[in-house]
């Protein structure tokens, strides 16, 4: 893990239910301009694509500053595919 850098959870709850990582496929980052005109540019967002233990695949992202209060970080799910479709010998017709 990189200096700064959000350690991505091992698991995490969501819909009352407790989903475990078992690998990240993608990271990203999002970079934004300093609020205070000094010309910087900022990650404002660290984002991951990760697979779970049983094979859903989401994409989540921590957030370095939100709301007014421009204070901490908190993670964000952003989308979730359900499970990999069946190989072409089992499906149903």
């Amino acid at each position: 893990m990189a200096r700064g850098e959000p350690g991505v959870p091992a698991s995490f709850r969501w819909r009352d239910r407790e989903w475990e990582v078992a690998e990240v496929l993608e990271t990203w980052k999002e970079h934004g301009d300093c609020t205070h005109g000094s010309g910087e540019r900022y990650v404002r967002k660290h984002g991951f694509r990760l697979r779970t233990t049983d094979g859903a695949v989401f994409k989540v992202y921590f957030q370095r500053h939100f709301g007014k209060a421009r204070r901490g970080g908190r993670w964000w799910i952003q989308s979730m595919a359900d499970q990999a479709p069946p190989a072409k010998g089992n499906q149903r017709q």
